[in-house]
Protein backbone atom coordinates (compact mmCIF):
# COMPACT_ATOMS: atom_id res chain seq x y z
CA UNK A 1 0.00 0.00 0.00
CA UNK A 2 1.04 3.43 -0.68
CA UNK A 3 0.03 6.60 1.29
CA UNK A 4 -0.04 9.50 -1.06
CA UNK A 5 -0.06 13.06 0.92
CA UNK A 6 -2.03 15.12 -0.84
CA UNK A 7 -3.56 18.53 -1.30
CA UNK A 8 -6.21 17.19 -3.71
CA UNK A 9 -6.63 19.84 -6.25
CA UNK A 10 -2.74 19.90 -7.12
CA UNK A 11 -2.12 19.21 -10.34
CA UNK A 12 1.45 17.58 -9.27
CA UNK A 13 -0.65 15.26 -7.02
CA UNK A 14 -2.87 14.39 -9.88
CA UNK A 15 0.06 13.49 -11.93
CA UNK A 16 1.06 11.05 -9.02
CA UNK A 17 -2.88 9.91 -8.84
CA UNK A 18 -2.45 8.78 -12.56
CA UNK A 19 0.56 7.06 -12.32
CA UNK A 20 -0.60 5.27 -9.26
CA UNK A 21 -3.54 4.09 -11.20
CA UNK A 22 -2.18 2.99 -14.36
CA UNK A 23 -0.13 0.94 -12.46
CA UNK A 24 -2.58 -0.95 -11.30
CA UNK A 25 -1.09 -0.15 -7.61
CA UNK A 26 -2.98 0.02 -4.45
CA UNK A 27 -2.92 3.60 -2.80
CA UNK A 28 -4.79 5.57 -0.13
CA UNK A 29 -4.82 9.35 -0.24
CA UNK A 30 -3.90 11.31 2.87
CA UNK A 31 -5.60 14.78 3.46
CA UNK A 32 -2.68 17.53 4.28
CA UNK A 33 -3.61 20.82 6.14
CA UNK A 34 -1.43 23.42 3.82
CA UNK A 35 -0.68 25.80 6.28
CA UNK A 36 0.65 23.35 9.30
CA UNK A 37 1.06 19.76 7.33
CA UNK A 38 1.08 17.95 10.56
CA UNK A 39 -0.22 15.29 8.69
CA UNK A 40 3.79 15.10 7.27
CA UNK A 41 6.44 15.74 10.46
CA UNK A 42 6.65 12.11 10.79
CA UNK A 43 8.01 11.47 7.35
CA UNK A 44 11.92 12.14 7.02
CA UNK A 45 11.59 13.33 3.21
CA UNK A 46 11.35 16.87 2.36
CA UNK A 47 12.08 19.32 -0.58
CA UNK A 48 15.14 21.55 -1.10
CA UNK A 49 12.74 25.10 -2.12
CA UNK A 50 15.04 27.87 -3.93
CA UNK A 51 15.76 29.65 -1.53
CA UNK A 52 17.10 26.55 -0.35
CA UNK A 53 15.09 25.96 2.41
CA UNK A 54 13.66 22.42 3.37
CA UNK A 55 10.25 22.13 3.68
CA UNK A 56 7.12 19.34 3.54
CA UNK A 57 5.80 19.07 0.11
CA UNK A 58 2.81 17.72 -1.53
CA UNK A 59 3.18 14.73 -3.12
CA UNK A 60 5.14 13.11 -1.27
CA UNK A 61 4.16 9.12 -0.76
CA UNK A 62 5.43 6.85 1.62
CA UNK A 63 5.18 3.09 0.24
CA UNK A 64 4.61 0.43 3.44
CA UNK A 65 6.07 -2.20 1.03
CA UNK A 66 9.71 -1.01 0.33
CA UNK A 67 9.30 1.51 2.79
CA UNK A 68 10.64 4.34 0.93
CA UNK A 69 9.72 7.94 1.18
CA UNK A 70 9.82 9.81 -1.78
CA UNK A 71 8.36 13.48 -2.45
CA UNK A 72 8.22 15.87 -5.49
CA UNK A 73 5.93 14.35 -8.66
CA UNK A 74 8.50 13.67 -11.27
CA UNK A 75 11.00 11.72 -8.73
CA UNK A 76 7.67 9.71 -7.40
CA UNK A 77 6.78 8.71 -10.78
CA UNK A 78 10.79 7.57 -11.61
CA UNK A 79 10.37 5.79 -8.92
CA UNK A 80 7.09 3.89 -9.73
CA UNK A 81 8.55 3.13 -12.73
CA UNK A 82 11.32 1.50 -11.49
CA UNK A 83 9.66 0.00 -8.53
CA UNK A 84 6.67 -1.40 -10.65
CA UNK A 85 7.36 -1.87 -14.05
CA UNK A 86 4.32 -2.68 -15.27
CA UNK A 87 2.98 -1.42 -17.49
CA UNK A 88 5.29 0.94 -18.09
CA UNK A 89 4.56 4.60 -18.54
CA UNK A 90 8.13 5.46 -20.29
CA UNK A 91 8.18 4.59 -23.74
CA UNK A 92 11.15 5.52 -25.52
CA UNK A 93 14.57 7.59 -24.01
CA UNK A 94 14.16 7.93 -20.65
CA UNK A 95 16.49 11.12 -20.82
CA UNK A 96 13.80 12.52 -22.91
CA UNK A 97 11.27 11.48 -20.76
CA UNK A 98 12.99 13.54 -18.22
CA UNK A 99 13.71 16.44 -20.10
CA UNK A 100 9.87 16.51 -20.96
CA UNK A 101 8.62 16.25 -17.22
CA UNK A 102 10.78 18.95 -15.83
CA UNK A 103 9.31 21.35 -19.06
CA UNK A 104 5.71 20.35 -18.21
CA UNK A 105 6.20 21.25 -14.50
CA UNK A 106 8.08 23.88 -14.51
CA UNK A 107 6.95 26.10 -17.78
CA UNK A 108 3.32 24.37 -18.39
CA UNK A 109 2.47 24.15 -14.99
CA UNK A 110 3.53 26.84 -13.67
CA UNK A 111 1.26 29.06 -16.68
CA UNK A 112 -1.84 26.56 -15.75
CA UNK A 113 -1.53 27.30 -12.09
CA UNK A 114 -1.64 30.81 -12.41
CA UNK A 115 -4.45 30.45 -15.02
CA UNK A 116 -6.21 28.83 -12.71
CA UNK A 117 -5.80 30.59 -9.44
CA UNK A 118 -6.93 33.63 -11.70
CA UNK A 119 -9.89 32.28 -12.58
CA UNK A 120 -10.78 30.98 -8.76
CA UNK A 121 -9.74 34.64 -7.63
CA UNK A 122 -12.04 36.54 -10.29
CA UNK A 123 -14.99 34.11 -9.25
Amino acid sequence: MILLYQLHWSHFVEKVRWALDFKGVEWQAVEVDPFSKREMRHLKCRATLDSGRKEYTVPTIHDESTGAILCESSSIVEYLEKTYPTPPLFAGDPGEVKRWMLWLDSTLGLAARRLAYTQIALE
